[in-house]
């Protein structure tokens, strides 16, 4: 889709994107509705961008048209975070002790009802996916280059995800590290051998906040074939994330191991929860699904400050994605690490990434499945 100017158009969109959204900040909300109340110079609007207007209502979602992918393909996200003062994390006696998982059908109910903690602290930032070239893993596999940039809102000042040297900062480390380096300081060893970064997210100085990369909307070496759109990672040369499995009907389901060379009881599962419009600030994306993760993160055994042995915890992340055909994903939300048992665990922090432009990019680095 090319650029078309349009200055009243601009004009219209830049004011109503100004005015306050008059959404509660109490409790996350519908990624399919949320849209950015308020848009600074650092983020290049997309006002010339015509929405969707297909009277046919769009094509269906498949896994080829879900998330385009040709290179130099770029989205534009506004990230608004929240941090707040959370219950101790809970510990138990035994291992056998530590509540279950909340199933998907619980973690479904949760969304727009999950109460926050005390004292929240409000943060937002700008994000931004683009399609680079190739890009080959410490581990050897090779697949496209999606990069992801968290950027301050008042002027493109990026925090990139690690290079290849392993330079990030601890605002810039990927989102599933940092949550891992919380709920699992019992692997913190293993995790350190194998994302140095992670010694500045344990070391950052608390209650300075900072817009973090996302958990689930992420980026790295990026593969879609006709089965599953996926991600690579450093550990070994299987599939370390998937995004999506084919069948995108409503109630789809798939799961994964994550992590398998640290632990294994650390999984991902995934369930297609709805189809309908997605309203953004962009326009109406007919069509769109709505995609619900959590990461089980597995049993921590937990020791007190000398190393001690003082019983086990357990937690898990769950988040949403919503992905419009032809454009990509267009709405996210995400609550990190949230402690299992009852009552019902506010977690720590929360996110809600709402897309502001998005931009074709030129030719595609390999053959559509």
């Amino acid at each position: 889709m090319r650029s078309i100017s349009r200055p009243r158009l601009a004009v219209i969109l830049l004011v109503s994107l100004l005015l306050p959204s008059g959404c509660s900040r109490n409790s996350p909300v519908a990624p399919t509705q949320n849209g950015a109340s308020v848009v600074s110079a650092g983020i290049r609007l997309a006002a010339d961008l015509a929405p969707p207007t297909d009277p046919r209502g769009g094509p269906p979602a498949n896994v080829r048209n879900i998330w385009p992918n040709e290179d130099g393909r770029e989205w534009t996200y506004r990230i608004d975070q929240r941090e707040w003062t959370a219950p101790n994390r809970r510990v138990y006696a035994t291992e056998a002790d530590v509540p279950p998982i909340p199933s998907l059908d619980d973690i479904a109910a949760l969304l727009g009802n999950h109460p926050i903690g005390s004292n929240p602290v409000e943060e937002s930032g700008g994000y931004r996916l683009k399609f680079n070239g190739m890009k080959t893993t410490l581990s050897g596999v090779t697949g496209q280059n999606l990069e992801a940039t968290v950027f301050d809102l008042g002027g493109e000042s990026a925090r990139s995800v690690a290079s290849a040297a392993g330079a990030a900062t601890a605002a810039g480390a990927p989102g599933f590290i940092r949550a891992l380096v919380r709920a699992r300081p019992d692997l913190g060893a293993k995790i350190l051998q194998h994302w140095p970064e992670a010694a500045r997210i344990q070391a950052a100085p608390s209650g300075i906040t900072t817009v973090y990369m996302p958990l689930f909307l992420f980026g790295y070496a990026f593969e879609k074939t006709r089965e599953y759109i996926g991600s690579y990672g450093d550990l070994n040369t299987d599939l370390s994330w998937k995004y999506l499995e084919s069948d995108l009907r409503p109630g789809s389901e798939f799961s994964m191991q994550l992590i398998p060379d640290l632990a294994d009881d650390v999984f991902l599962h995934v369930r297609v929860l709805s189809v309908g419009t997605a309203v953004t600030a962009l326009g109406s994306f007919p069509r769109a699904i709505v995609v619900l993760y959590r990461v089980d993160y597995g049993v921590n055994e937990e020791a007190d400050e000398l190393g001690n042995a003082i019983g086990f915890s357990g937690g898990f992340g769950y988040g949403t994605i919503t992905y419009a055909p032809r454009v990509g994903p267009v709405a996210s939300y995400e609550r990190p690490l949230v402690d299992v048992g009852e009552p019902l665990h506010p977690g720590y922090s929360d996110q809600t990434i709402s897309i502001v432009s998005t931009n074709p990019g030129r030719v595609e680095t390999a053959p559509a499945p």
